[in-house]
């Protein structure tokens, strides 16, 4: 933009007569009644005509200004006042005089300034040393053409569009950086415009430019300000635009930028949430949760958005449960509604629901376990229906296929840890009594069990040969009281060699071990007790299932 002016200031009178040598006067000797002046009376000097002095009474002058036939002052015809000038040229008359007059009269030349003729008292002015020309301004002065003026303003606008759209960025980016371009063009115009107009004098800018101009230049020096203050709106703005559109990680990019966090912001809190439902429709519901999550760890207090994000992450881990039962991933179902069940915000309606399908996931759990001969693991399956899903169809379902998981299980803990197979055939004897399992339960819990030891004998002047399983012994009693108990049961058995002996089919209870000897008619029975309580140390408690080892018993010592 360049505030150039059309108009040049007016030239003053004298630089008219600096140019022009003054305006042209008309000739005063010409015409056709013009006469030759007379020479001088008597004879005298002959004074040359004096230009610019003409009439027909055109007396010759005197000595300038003496002689006594100085006539005093003149006024020459057609000249206003009284003339003082020099003495008057040499008459212009007789043969050699040139007709001023007519068609051979070529006129003279102006005088060169006679304007001091009509002020007596005026001096010529000096001659112009350094005359100034009249010259039209050059290409840099003259002012810019009113296409090229509006061009350049509109290149200014395409240069800030461009930057804006094509440097890339957020808006926010791409408003500071037209901020930038437009603070430089904004400083580089009032330096062109300085020094356009200061080479220029004589060319000075027109009012409707000057306005224009101003107010361009203004408004180029405030966009870098002005782009400066509107960043954080520019920012919430763009991740509204964001966020209407789908584009969930930039609208939080955005509304992070513009000073948005946890745990206040409404902004990022409504995104979260919106991306996590976004992601529940489209199935992708381990993602959905992780944003609902977010929701109410990081904004507990934005209550509408809180209870959004529970809905729908009840929602979505129920659905990732069915999802993954329908994949056979039972466990994985079952992780995200036992989950579920735990959530605070999971309310009767989310209890029903969720407890149907997760026995339902249990149940097929269970089942896929039993085909596997997995009987361990069946018996957990079902153990969790029948204990938190009791009333639902599949604690009906699974009765037969627990009572043979827990008739297989107790046959694995009788062979390896037989105590604790008890509590597995006591529970299948009695909730199962109806099934094949149950009775079968029941009848080995009623079977005799066998009971082993090792006689250490420590009294070498005796040899006990018998050991028996008696009740009632006691550390006070008399031999008669002894060898009663030991005649009155049917519970004995050789001591081996090596010590071992061994009851079998011992019926199911308490007894004391009591050892006899023979020894060439004389018989002996012992036994060892605790000498402040009478009771007898070595007995043996038989009970369901198991065999009892009694360990060594020792006699003596």
């Amino acid at each position: 933009m360049d505030p150039s002016n059309d108009k040049a200031h007016p030239l003053t009178p004298f630089e008219q007569n600096q140019d022009n040598n003054g305006p042209t006067l008309p000739s005063q000797q010409s015409g056709a009644s013009y006469p030759p002046p007379p020479g001088p009376p008597g004879g005298g000097y002959p004074y040359p005509s004096q230009p610019g002095v003409a009439g027909g009474s055109y007396p010759p002058p005197p000595a300038q200004g003496s002689g006594s036939n100085y006539p005093g002052p003149q006024t020459p015809p057609g000249a206003a006042g009284t003339y003082y000038g020099p003495p008057p040229p040499p008459p212009q008359s007789g043969p050699s005089y040139a007709p001023q007059s007519g068609a051979g009269y070529a006129p003279p030349p102006p005088p060169p300034n006679t304007n001091f003729y009509n002020n007596p008292w005026q001096s010529p002015p000096p001659p112009s040393r350094n005359p100034v020309p009249s010259r039209p301004p050059n290409i840099f002065e003259r002012p810019m053409p009113l296409l090229a003026y509006a061009g350049g303003i509109v290149l200014i606008a395409i240069v800030l569009v461009a930057c804006y759209f094509l440097g890339g960025g957020d808006w926010a980016a791409q408003a500071a950086r037209v901020g930038i371009v437009a603070l430089i063009i904004g400083i580089i115009l009032p330096i062109v415009w300085f020094i356009r107009t200061r080479s220029r004098l004589a060319v000075s800018a027109g009012m409707p430019r000057r306005i224009i101009s101003i107010v361009c230049i203004v408004a180029l020096l405030a966009a870098s300000p002005i782009a400066n203050a509107m960043q954080g709106s520019l920012h919430m703005q763009e991740g509204r635009y964001f966020e209407d559109r789908g584009q969930w990680q930039a609208a939080i990019d955005e509304y992070t930028a513009a000073g948005e966090k946890k745990p206040g912001s409404v902004a990022l809190a409504r995104t979260y949430t919106s991306w996590g439902l976004a992601l529940n429709k489209a199935k992708l519901y381990t993602q959905a949760i992780n944003q609902f999550t977010t929701v109410s760890t990081d904004y507990p207090g934005i209550d509408d958005q809180v209870i959004q994000a529970h809905q729908g992450e009840v929602t979505a881990r129920i659905a990732l449960g069915k999802q993954a039962s329908q994949l056979g991933n039972y466990n994985e179902a079952i992780k995200n509604f036992d989950t579920t069940l735990k959530l605070q915000y999971c309310y009767a309606a989310c209890q029903s629901e969720v407890k149907g399908v997760d026995s339902t996931a249990y149940y097929n759990l269970g089942e896929s376990q039993f085909k596997e001969k997995n009987y361990d693991d069946t018996v957990t399956s079902f153990d969790k229906i029948l204990t938190d899903f009791a009333g639902t169809p599949e604690a009906a379902k699974l009765h037969k296929h627990m009572a043979t998981s827990l008739l297989n299980v107790g046959k694995d803990q009788r062979r390896s840890s037989c105590s604790s197979a008890v509590p597995t055939y006591q529970r299948l004897g009695k909730d199962f009594s109806d099934t094949p399992e149950g009775k079968n339960a029941q009848n080995e819990l009623k079977q005799p069990q066998n009971v082993t030891g090792h006689f250490v004998n420590n009294e070498p002047n005796r040899n006990y040969t018998r050991m028996s399983l008696v009740q009632g012994l006691m550390g006070n009693m008399t031999t008669d009281q002894m060898f009663a108990l030991w005649d009155g049961t049917q519970l004995k058995t050789d001591i081996q060699a090596n010590g071992n002996f061994t009851f079998t089919a011992v019926p199911q209870d308490n007894y004391d071990l009591l050892w006899y000897q023979n020894s060439g008619g004389t018989e002996r029975v012992a036994f060892r007790y605790n000498t402040l309580t009478n009771i007898p140390t070595h007995t043996a408690k038989v009970g369901p299932l198991c065999p009892v080892d009694v360990g060594d018993v020792k006699a003596g010592g």
